[in-house]
């Protein structure tokens, strides 16, 4: 039964590779099928886009002063208050008392004050006569000064009891609205200390004037700067866009964990130009900073800039060139005269013997063979000419030498591409790139404008070569448009 089995899947299997090759093969000749758009001119607005809270500009969270029961709270939330208006009343019992004693020490002192006052100018009259020592007189004189300092003691300790308790009383610091309220009548408010912050009894604050912190990426705040317009979208407000302007940007960055990895934003502040009655702090809002724009410049699709490894872009190239591709070689070889071939035999005898010559003769023919064809680079980079090898060949030393060079200078990294389509051929072309919005990408240079390139599909784009027949089918990109525009 196994057997049988492996008799009747052998060429299911051998079918359907069959299969496979020859829709490979169908596809080839047709070409693959992508996406293109043509170079325009476009108007261009690079933005920064970040999340972030509406937050009032000025803001004030009212704590108590003194430690005490709330005895009187006229306020609620969301009251308006002016400037100076009672807003919370603290028991004031015990500061009253405190107050009363202080005042009765500041009496007695000054009574004794007045005492010593009167003997020390009998002691100076006395002193006067010869009828006491010297001593006398200054013992007299420090209680003078004595009651003096203390009299002066007693009024700062008579101030401090009249400050603390004016401050049961806690004013309005600004007119605003009473955006939070923390307590409620009965309650015990403290004070703050070193090790335990105070009781934060409301927060005021001034609805005219808010603004929206967000927070921005590291590597797209270098582009933010003071002054730069913002389009802020409330997710409260629905479709309505709020216009202001970027008002300070954050000189450290705050670092937070994002998925388990450390993620460093900057904080940003935009100020509103005009605020809607509606708006309220703590709603959730989007800004759009507007960083650069530029007025008709020639642009691409954002899809269509992709990065490439440009060394092996270059290297994939010239194995497709047909100046260096093997059957070239082949052919070459099989040109050679039945003489050169005994030379190549000749040739060969000293290297077994231990000797190795450099095969000159084979780097001549395989230049002579690349004549017919321009080079790679030529076709990726629209750069003619080359140089010729033949004197590197002859001065192993010389090229010793120069190869570290011209290796630092070959070797370019990733760089941004396109491919344009030419004579049914997707062609690699190096471009540089300007700003950018959320569909095009300004090109400086090294395409034309009306040249078409290639936008999509992206699992094509990703894996395009240079050369590689392509077919333009733009049906989906058009139908998709057609969807949009019934749309709207």
């Amino acid at each position: 039964m196994r057997g049988k089995k492996k008799l009747i899947i052998i060429p299911i299997v051998v079918v359907l590779v069959v299969v496979i090759v020859i829709l490979n093969i169908r596809r080839e000749k047709g070409g693959v099928r992508i996406q293109t758009a043509k170079v325009t001119n476009a108007d261009i607005v690079s933005e920064v886009s970040a999340p972030g809270k509406v937050e009032p500009v000025t803001r004030v969270q009212v704590s108590a002063y003194v430690m005490g029961r709330v005895v009187e709270l006229p306020v609620r939330e969301g009251d308006w208050v002016d400037e100076g208006d009672v807003l919370v009343e603290i028991d004031p019992v015990n500061y009253q008392a405190l107050v009363a004693q202080a005042r009765a020490s500041l009496e007695l002192s000054q009574a004794r004050l007045r005492q010593t006052e009167q003997s020390l100018q009998r002691t100076r009259e006395l002193f006067a006569r010869d009828l006491i020592s010297k001593e006398e007189l200054e013992r007299v004189e420090t209680d003078w000064s004595v009651q003096r300092a203390q009299v002066a003691r007693d009024q700062a300790a008579l101030h401090q009891a009249l400050d603390q308790l004016s401050k049961t009383t806690i004013r309005s610091p600004l007119s605003g609205v009473v955006t939070q309220l923390n307590v409620e009548q009965g309650e015990v408010v403290v004070t703050g200390t070193m090790n335990m912050p105070g009781s934060v009894i409301m927060t005021v604050a001034n609805l005219s004037e808010m603004k929206v912190e967000v927070e921005v990426d590291e590597t797209e705040v270098r582009d933010i700067m003071p002054g730069q317009e913002v389009e802020i979208a409330v997710d409260a407000l629905g479709d309505t866009s709020l216009i202001g302007i970027v008002e300070t940007v954050g000189e450290a960055g705050v670092e937070t964990m994002v998925g388990g990895e450390p993620q460093t934003n900057f904080e940003v502040s935009t100020l509103l130009n005009k605020v809607p009655p509606k708006l309220r702090p703590g709603m959730s809002a989007v800004a759009r900073i507007k960083t650069a724009s530029r007025k008709d410049v020639r642009a691409v699709p954002i899809s269509a800039v992709i990065l490439r490894d440009w060394e092996r872009e270059i290297e994939q190239a010239e194995s497709r060139s047909p100046g260096r591709r093997s059957g070239g070689r082949e052919a070459t070889e099989q040109e050679e005269s039945p003489g050169e071939q005994q030379r190549e035999e000749g040739a060969r005898e000293p290297e077994q013997e231990g000797i190795v010559e450099e095969p000159v003769q084979e780097q001549s023919t395989e230049q002579a063979g690349e004549g017919d064809a321009p080079s790679a680079e030529e076709l990726v980079s629209g750069q003619a000419g080359g140089e010729s090898t033949a004197e590197t060949a002859e001065t192993e030393g010389t090229a010793e030498e120069t190869e570290p060079d011209s290796t630092a200078e070959e070797k370019v990294g990733e760089v941004e591409v396109v491919y344009v389509v030419q004579d049914g051929k997707a062609i690699v072309r190096r471009v540089e790139t300007g700003i950018r919005d959320d569909n095009n990408i300004e090109i400086l240079s090294g395409l034309e404008l009306d040249e078409e390139v290639v936008t999509g599909p992206f699992r094509v784009l990703r894996t395009l070569k240079h050369e590689t027949r392509v077919k333009v089918d733009n049906s989906l990109v058009r139908e998709m448009g057609d969807r949009g525009g019934r749309r709207q």
